[in-house]
């Protein structure tokens, strides 16, 4: 016989559970955007773009979703290779943070066309660790949003952990 939760044996579990979620949360979200400030102090040097492409989307993985309909989100991929401390690095990263989608392969390709293959490229990139690198000292758009939305999820959940908690202790 299964035995059901009884919620009067361990008020505290939900509540502190809360709390815990809401603080990994809230971290996630404020770490992402502590990393986006610290790309503005990354160095930077000249590098060459090797090439770039717009990624197509696969029809098939798409039609495979539970909806059974076409959508198609194109992506942009710009490889690029630079020096520091005489060590040749190549790097494919346009801005850190969440890889952006477009809905149109005009979008995509609109996203990279100041890149010409062959041209030079300013590269920023991690002075402690200068494998890691992107062409632009920016989060994305989505980047932000996704980030920030954690962090307004952490602070509710641990907020509302913290009054049912409150509540519990009176």
């Amino acid at each position: 016989m299964i035995e059901k939760y009884n919620l009067d044996q361990t008020p505290y579990d939900i509540p502190v559970v809360m709390i815990l979620a809401g603080l990994c949360l809230a971290y996630c979200g404020f770490n992402v955007i502590s990393k986006a400030y610290k790309f503005k102090r990354w160095s930077s040097v000249m590098g060459t773009v090797l090439s770039k492409k717009v990624i197509e989307p696969d029809p098939e993985q798409d039609r495979n979703t539970e909806k059974r309909r076409m959508v198609f989100r194109y992506g942009v991929e710009v490889r690029y290779c630079y020096t520091v401390d005489k060590i040749l690095y190549k790097g494919n990263s346009l801005t850190q943070g969440l890889g952006e989608v477009f809905y149109t392969q005009a979008q995509a390709e609109k996203r990279i066309e100041k890149y010409v293959v062959g041209k030079p490229v300013e590269v920023f990139f991690n002075t402690l660790k200068p494998k890691k690198s992107v062409l632009e000292r920016k989060l994305s758009i989505l980047g932000y949003v996704a980030s920030g939305l954690l962090f307004a999820l952490g602070v509710l959940f641990f907020v509302l952990g913290a009054g049912g908690l409150l509540v519990l202790i009176e």
